[in-house]
């Protein structure tokens, strides 16, 4: 009889050890469903030059330039704010360059991907293969997506391919 008792008070152990196991279990996928939906909600988006406390930021997903700008404590003095469109939405994984006013040059021309960067529609026009209808996507293309960080971002504005990309680079000296 009193072994009967004790088995008996082990199996309602067990039973209520398996009970909490299960609930314990079911929790910690519930917190982890949790956490990855938290992570899909932000952003990650690197920042630098002209600005006080470059790095990288978590942001919502719905965020825009002009947030990301006043967490990462605003602009340096020498920042050229006036090419930066600061409603534009940002993507995870960007990266923003914040160029410098002495970027440009004392007599208005440009170097290298400067001219893309800086240019005003007439800038981009002097450029050989580029007319009218090219510069004003490049000019809204920049204007959207920010600074072209290379040559070959001009790949990505609609109506440059690889042909068109070549004769912009031996236009301008670039290999």
């Amino acid at each position: 009889m009193k072994k009967e008792y004790i088995v008996g008070i082990c199996m309602v152990l067990i039973l209520i050890s398996l009970f909490v196991y299960q609930m314990i279990t079911d929790k910690g996928v519930e917190i982890e469903e949790l956490q990855e939906l938290k992570e899909d909600e932000f952003i990650k988006v690197y920042i630098s030059g002209e600005i006080k406390k470059p790095g990288v930021y978590s942001l919502n997903e719905d965020e825009r330039l002009d947030s990301l700008i006043k967490k990462a404590g605003g602009f340096k003095e020498n920042a050229l704010k006036d090419k930066i469109n600061l409603a534009k939405k940002l993507k995870d994984g960007e990266m923003i360059v914040i160029y410098s006013t002495e970027d440009k040059k004392e007599d208005n021309s440009y170097s290298g991907i400067d001219i893309f960067n800086y240019g005003s529609l007439d800038d981009i026009k002097s450029i050989n293969g580029i007319g009218e209808v090219l510069a004003k996507n490049i000019l809204n293309y920049r204007n959207t997506n920010g600074f072209f960080s290379s040559f070959d971002d001009l790949i990505n504005v609609n109506g440059i391919g690889e042909g068109k990309l070549s004769t912009i680079k031996k236009s301008l000296g670039v290999n």
